[in-house]
This record gives structure tokens, C-alpha cells and sequence, in this order.
């Protein structure tokens, strides 16, 4: 707090030296990534492209990976089984449905104590 008032009192700017969020293209990422697997130091090509070493190092390891930087967030296609399946008792064995009785019994219990403490 003091040294905030003493920089608003003077006048006084610190430098921010973060360096602020880029988005970079696929084809700048290539070229970055071909430059440090022909032999290039990080450092050299971190002073010339404005980026961090350990972006290029990122980079790099997708690359290998990989082989391009193609963004497949959210890209996943569909599932192929749908997660809650339909069961049938018939061709459960005695065990199977005894267990399965017991998880439904358990199930039941959980929704029980749920309602009994949203009531309190």
C-alpha cells in the first residue's frame, strides 16, 4: 500500500516487462519450431520473435508430436456408445442382479439423505 501511494506521489512508472498475450499463427509457430530443430538457440529466437524460451520449447514438442498445430478442442466427434445403456434384467445372473438391486437400494438412500438435509 505504501508503495503504491509513493508511485502515485511521484509520479514514478514501474516497467512492466510481462509480455502481454499474443495469438500466434500455426504457420508462425511452424517456422519457429523448424528454426529450433535446425539448430537455432532459444535465446536467439526469443529476443527476435518477441517470445518466451519456453514457448518455443512448447513449440517444438508439438511438433514432434504431433507434426502440425491444428487446435482439436472441442473437435472430438460424437461418442460412439451412448453412457447411461438400457439394462436387462432378464439376462442378468443372480449375482449380477443382486448387485445390481444394491446399487439402486444405495442410490435411493443418497437421494433420501439429499432431501432430508436441503430440508434442514
Amino acid at each position: 500500500m505504501i508503495k503504491l501511494i509513493y508511485y502515485s506521489l511521484f509520479s514514478i512508472q514501474k516497467e512492466d516487462k510481462r509480455m502481454s498475450y499474443k495469438k500466434h499463427t500455426k504457420e508462425f509457430k511452424e517456422k519457429v519450431a523448424k528454426a529450433y530443430l535446425g539448430g537455432a538457440r532459444p535465446s536467439d529466437l526469443a529476443a527476435k520473435y518477441e517470445i518466451n524460451n519456453t514457448q518455443i520449447f512448447r513449440w517444438t514438442q508439438k511438433w514432434k508430436e504431433k507434426g502440425s498445430f491444428e487446435d482439436r478442442r472441442g473437435k472430438r466427434g460424437k461418442r460412439k456408445k451412448p453412457l447411461v445403456t438400457k439394462i436387462d434384467k432378464k439376462e442378468m445372473t443372480k449375482d449380477e442382479y443382486i448387485a445390481y438391486l444394491e446399487m439402486e437400494l444405495g442410490i435411493l438412500k443418497y437421494i433420501a439423505f439429499l432431501e432430508r438435509k436441503s430440508q434442514k
